[in-house]
């Protein structure tokens, strides 16, 4: 399998206010909705015909998402890339001299594995390469999910991880 756009992440105030457009104008199935405590966020995944759409909204005041709301407002956060080895796909991009925002990789809302590429290294987006299911580790059978709510992080400690900014090069997280 080659690599493949995943979703869109879109930072919003309110899930419950922006499914009003998605869910009730558009039709767009919203799914689950998981709390990822580590990111301080609670995620909506919309099935959207093909990549999805995933709604961001902070749970907390000094969450990246609520920074990131903060400073630009509502809108697209990330591209999420679907690749079936997470690690090779990471060595390849460093290997290529891209920067990592983080480089842990860690677990998302569905427990797949993640890690962002900063946006100096991605042509301004902010890039999230994901781990195809088939991927060596298994993502979703190792991730247990209490309440809906996703915890640690693999290979690194909870805490803020990621923003975006496509003109803001400083620092290793993007806000």
């Amino acid at each position: 399998m080659s690599a493949k756009i995943d979703h869109i992440g879109i930072a919003v105030r309110s899930i419950d206010a922006t499914l009003a457009l998605y869910r009730d104008a558009l039709g767009v199935d919203p799914g689950e909705r998981v709390v990822v405590e580590h990111e301080k966020v609670e995620v909506a995944m919309l099935a959207a015909g093909g990549p999805r759409l995933e709604l961001l909204e902070a749970t907390s005041d000094d969450s990246v998402i609520a920074k990131f709301i903060e400073k630009r407002g509502e809108g697209l956060h990330h591209i999420a890339i679907r690749v079936p080895d997470l690690a090779a796909a990471v060595e390849r991009v460093k290997a290529g001299g891209a920067r990592l925002v983080k480089d842990e990789i860690q677990r998302g809302a569905e427990g797949y594995r993640y890690v962002f590429v900063h946006p100096a290294s991605a042509g301004g987006v902010l890039l999230e390469l994901i781990e195809d299911d088939s991927g060596a580790a298994g993502a979703s059978s190792e991730m247990s999910r209490i309440d809906k709510t996703v915890g640690d992080t693999v290979g690194g400690t909870a805490g803020d991880t990621v923003g975006n900014s496509a003109g803001d090069t400083t620092g290793d997280n993007v806000t």
